[in-house]
């Protein structure tokens, strides 16, 4: 069996942080009370098509992952945990033997369009699964997946013998023990906040089974250990097997460097997710007429936030651009652009998963009257320019949906590298925005590790921890000419396309 032999008195654990993109193992340890982070293992990620389904290649991941705990295990370093999060919403089926059965199919796949609405009108009504869940209503969330297959195929979740969310299937593979973690089940919109248990209305409209279901277990909670034959194959010691807050927006929420009540989150990256921490959930009329959601976090907590377009839109003009531009190039070439001369309305459902992003861009600009961005940096500054704009239209809601007064706003995860759509984010939200640390989900995932085992012994602590051990950038608002007549033309845009749905 695999021994790491160097031991230390420095805590160390391991994150393996799944991303919609990419996917990596990270080792975390606590040195002179600063958290000190290195990447051991990166892999890519992304959706394939398989049978016309957009499915997760959980083989390829499942294969990167033995690979890094084996590099893990090559540093001759003792490692006490490792915990697992990974994106909201998607799930494995099991059969009875808990060998895999169906491909774990994307949330990106078109097989639940047109499910919400048939849903919510034919099977369960909004107010009635908001008032039990508090949860956004999305078109891919977990139960219209369900419900997909449930329409489709019933036959396949009718021998589901177990369902796991995509972290709490790579905690099984490490530890052998099946568990869901509580902030994973929450994004999937059949957990029934009130009650604290799975909504047994919303589990009886599905084919799958109720056994299906496990009980959900805290962020925190140690499951098992690593299993001998991966201690075998890996070089690594009898280590703790410990659920973060398995969904990757709770581990990073956890990792916002915040003191104070008086701050929200925005959570940078594919998705921009941004909101509170709150101690009880919001799940007012009003709350459900915005749709905001009020996901699990650690400790008890509830994440109300707006889950809205984030960097996917600038990712997807690279992508048509063939990749031949960083992202920092991208940025340089917005900044010398005139500034909201087009603007889009990013969480307009064309720009979700086009096969174009950029011709989907100049089609709304031109459709709205508005002039068409041509060069690159016309296209990249309209998309920052909205960004910065929906940001300030969502912070305004959650000021009023919660009553609360926001003084400051955190930037966590990839976009808090994006300086100039910080600076535009400042200046269009009028508070001042601090930026970082940009590997807050793996922070988030260590923290929780580190709480369980004493290492750190509160989360005020360790967010004070993250804080000196990271540089945090500041940006203040700057005025900008005109911003309200800007600010007003944004919001009839917005206003117009919503008009359109209905």
């Amino acid at each position: 069996m695999g021994q790491n032999a160097v031991n230390s008195n420095k805590p160390k654990c391991l994150a393996l942080d799944f991303g919609a993109s990419s996917c990596r193992l990270v080792g975390v340890s606590l040195e002179d009370n600063r958290l000190v982070m290195h990447e051991i293992y990166r892999m890519p990620n992304g959706p394939e098509k398989q049978d016309n389904q957009m499915v997760w290649p959980l083989d390829s991941l499942v294969t990167g992952t033995i690979e890094a705990l084996k590099k893990a295990g090559e540093e001759n370093t003792s490692y006490e945990s490792i915990g697992v999060d990974t994106w909201g919403v998607d799930y494995v089926l099991l059969d009875d033997n808990k060998a895999i059965f169906a491909p774990p199919v994307a949330y990106r796949d078109s097989r639940t369009e047109g499910l919400l609405e048939q849903y919510t009108a034919e099977v369960v009504s909004r107010e009635q699964i908001y008032a039990k869940t508090g949860i956004q209503f999305l078109p891919f969330n977990t139960i219209y997946q369900l419900y997909a297959q449930t329409l489709i195929e019933p036959d396949v979740l009718q021998k589901t013998g177990t369902l796991l969310f995509i972290a709490d299937y790579f905690h099984f593979l490490l530890s052998g023990k099946v568990t869901i973690e509580k902030t994973n089940a929450s994004t999937s919109q059949m957990w029934n906040l009130n009650e604290n248990c799975w909504d047994k209305d919303l589990v009886d409209s599905l084919a799958l089974p109720k056994t299906a279901l496990p009980e959900p277990i805290e962020a925190g909670t140690e499951i098992g250990r690593l299993l001998p034959e991966l201690q075998d194959r890996t070089g690594l010691s009898d280590i703790r097997v410990i659920a973060p807050a398995t969904h990757d927006t709770g581990s990073a929420v956890l990792a916002v460097p915040a003191s104070g009540e008086n701050w929200a989150y925005l959570s940078s990256g594919t998705w921009s997710l941004l909101g509170i921490e709150s101690d009880t959930p919001i799940a007012t009329p009003e709350a459900l007429q915005a749709n905001w959601t009020n996901e699990g976090g650690y400790g008890n907590t509830f994440r109300f936030l707006k889950n809205i377009t984030g960097l996917w839109i600038i990712q997807e003009i690279a992508r048509a651009l063939e990749n031949r531009y960083s992202f920092a190039e991208l940025a340089e070439m917005a900044k010398v652009e005139d500034g909201y001369v087009s603007l889009i309305n990013p969480d307009d459902a064309r720009f979700f998963s086009p096969d174009n992003m950029i011709d989907e861009i100049k089609n709304f600009c031109q459709q709205t009257g508005q002039k068409v961005p041509e060069t690159v940096g016309q296209l990249v500054r309209c998309a920052y320019d909205s960004l910065s704009l929906l940001y300030r239209k969502t912070l305004e809601d959650l000021k009023v949906l919660s009553g609360k007064q926001i003084d400051v706003l955190h930037v966590v995860g990839g976009g808090s590298q994006a300086d100039f759509l910080n600076q535009l984010t400042a200046a269009s939200t009028g508070v001042p925005v601090l930026a970082g640390p940009v590997e807050a989900t793996a922070l988030g995932n260590a923290l929780a590790q580190f709480l369980s085992t004493g290492a750190i012994s509160s989360l005020a602590e360790g967010r004070a921890m993250i804080a000196e051990s990271f540089g945090l950038k500041q940006f203040n608002p700057e005025p900008v000419s005109n911003f309200e007549e800007i600010y007003q033309r944004f919001m009839s845009l917005c206003l117009s396309q919503s008009n359109e749905k209905e």
